[in-house]
């Protein structure tokens, strides 16, 4: 419908003017070469476009500096257009407007569009715009989010990274938003893509049906092997072939825990970036698992395998004299010990701390009770953790080194709970990863052992946590740090919360709150600067 909004004869060449279209604000400008319509916000921050400069059909927001072309809405210098609108001036000169009403069907895919290209060139300001224009278009969050996934997945070099591992926590956490606000998790975990993928290549499948004749327990084995041999195309295309053949996803879990269970796999990252992946998928759709999982391999494939470094391998010789199975128990035929717990947290040595934990699980202690004992075992450690150590550059150690002994046994706990043994098998590999978070768990203690020779003194710090578990987690989407130690500081609550529901009784939820306000430096450069200096 046509709006009169003003007469030619009022409206000189060169001259702008606000108007109002019904409940809408238009940039109405005059040039030359005829009379055009914009919406008046700058698409940047919102600043009035009329109290722009107009020059040679050339509008610039003075906010900003961003330029648009009056004829067509395009952005010259700045990161998005501006939308344009029908103008129409008849034979006595009244000038009117016409101002579509924005339509989902066509609105949605444009900007989905432009939310893509905002990721691709690390613009925040736009992902940031576009994020909250889709959820009042009613897009779901889910779908907002998967632009940066098929953008994110294929890009990262060695595979995936925090980036897209964040991605799975922030869609979880936009429940707890309502409306716009839920733009808060997405464009935190978008930003965090943009902001490590930037500039980097798309890494490209291999053809996969090489193998799709294979049985799934044969498949299983190549996959394994693949992983081993640390050959990303033979992995990947069995794995995109069995996809394709229609293997289910609790097959293919077990194929993944297999081979993160086979090794160490990059401190943990590993079994975590598995445990993310299918929550991740879980919110996307299973229709993109080939693009999710298929990239996880890479992760898999290049991962430095801690286990055969020399830190590891006492444990690592002690642990494979230790073999048995322990049947997987529910949650609630579990209870791990103080004595447990304080095992993990003092123990001499790793190879101790086995031996005490293997006669805990013997005497019916369990899985999920031993990965109590490491969750307590680690937030105990974050709560007495001498925060002065992120001032010293020269320490090689900091608050990440601590807080991945609580979502690395998280993760382990979310893979038990959907984790069938294939054919009847048993639930080794499940157990393996379980000891490897108690050495984790264990590991975590390697400064304060240094530092003081033995046994730290009784708690002296606690967390605040009265907030209560929701709010704390809406604060560790505010925490103003990189894009890394956002990812971190996420993923740490996000998982401390989920324990917490669980146990209330676990000191996790405290350690958590410490670590998400406590001073964090990144320090590595200084580090790496000083280390190159002494070496000459």
């Amino acid at each position: 419908m046509n709006t009169n909004v003003a007469h030619i004869n009022d409206f000189p060449v060169g001259t702008m003017r606000m108007v109002k279209v019904d409940s809408d604000r238009v940039c109405l400008v005059r040039t030359s070469g005829g009379v055009f319509a914009l919406d008046s916000a700058c698409p940047h921050v919102g600043y009035g476009l009329t109290q722009g400069t107009l020059k040679d059909g050339l509008l610039t927001c003075q906010w900003h500096n961003w330029k648009f072309d009056v004829t067509s809405g395009a952005c010259i210098q700045g990161e998005e257009n501006v939308r344009t609108h029908t103008v129409t001036v008849d034979e006595s000169g009244a000038i009117s407007v016409a101002v579509a009403p924005l339509d989902p069907a066509i609105e949605g895919p444009r900007l989905l569009a432009s939310l893509q290209r905002g990721i691709e060139r690390g613009y925040g300001g736009q992902i940031a715009r576009d994020t909250v224009r889709l959820l009042s278009l009613g897009v779901l969050p889910a779908e907002i989010m998967t632009v940066g996934v098929i953008y994110g997945a294929a890009r990262g070099e060695w595979g995936w990274g925090h980036e897209i591992a964040l991605a799975s926590d922030c869609l979880a956490l936009t429940s707890l938003f309502e409306g716009s606000e839920r733009a808060l998790p997405l464009v935190q975990a978008l930003g965090a893509i943009a902001e490590g993928l930037f500039g980097t290549q798309t890494n490209d499948f291999p053809a996969h049906d090489a193998h799709q004749s294979q049985s799934v327990s044969a498949s299983r084995i190549m996959f394994s092997d693949a992983v081993e041999d640390e050959d990303t195309v033979l992995a990947q295309t069995i794995l995109l072939g069995a996809l394709a053949n229609g293997v289910e996803t609790d097959q293919l879990l077990s194929w993944f825990i297999d081979v993160v269970a086979a090794h160490h796999l990059s401190y943990g990252h590993g079994a975590i970036y598995v445990q993310k992946a299918w929550e991740l998928l879980d919110h996307i759709g299973w229709q993109f698992a080939s693009l999710v999982l298929g990239h996880l391999v890479t992760t898999l494939t290049s991962g430095t395998r801690e286990d055969t470094l020399p830190y590891m391998r006492s444990f690592m010789r002690a642990l494979s004299a230790t073999q048995f199975v322990v049947p997987l128990p529910s949650d609630e035929q579990v209870k791990a010990t103080g004595l447990l717990t304080e095992a993990i947290l003092n123990g001499p040595d790793p190879v101790a701390v086995l031996q005490v934990v293997t006669e805990a699980m013997l005497g019916g202690c369990g899985v999920h009770g031993v990965l109590d004992a490491a969750i307590d075992a680690t937030s105990h450690r974050m709560l007495r953790y001498d925060t002065n150590t992120e001032f010293n550059h020269l320490a090689d150690f900091g608050w990440l080194d601590i807080t991945h002994g609580i979502t690395y046994a998280h993760a382990i706990r979310q893979l038990t709970y959907r984790y069938q043994p294939p054919n009847g098998g048993d639930d080794s590999s499940l157990v393996r990863l379980t000891h490897f978070a108690v050495f984790l768990a264990h590991y975590t203690g390697r400064h304060e052992r240094s530092v003081s020779g033995g046994l730290i003194p009784d708690l002296h710090v606690t967390g605040d946590v009265s907030a209560g578990t929701e709010t704390l987690l809406r604060e560790a989407l505010h925490t103003g740090e990189s894009a890394l130690w956002n990812a971190h500081v996420v993923k740490t609550m996000y998982a401390a919360t989920r324990e917490h529901d669980r146990r209330s009784e676990s000191p996790v939820l405290a350690a958590a709150a410490r670590f998400m306000r406590a001073p964090k430096l990144q320090h590595r450069l200084l580090r790496e600067i000083a280390k190159a200096v002494e070496s000459g």
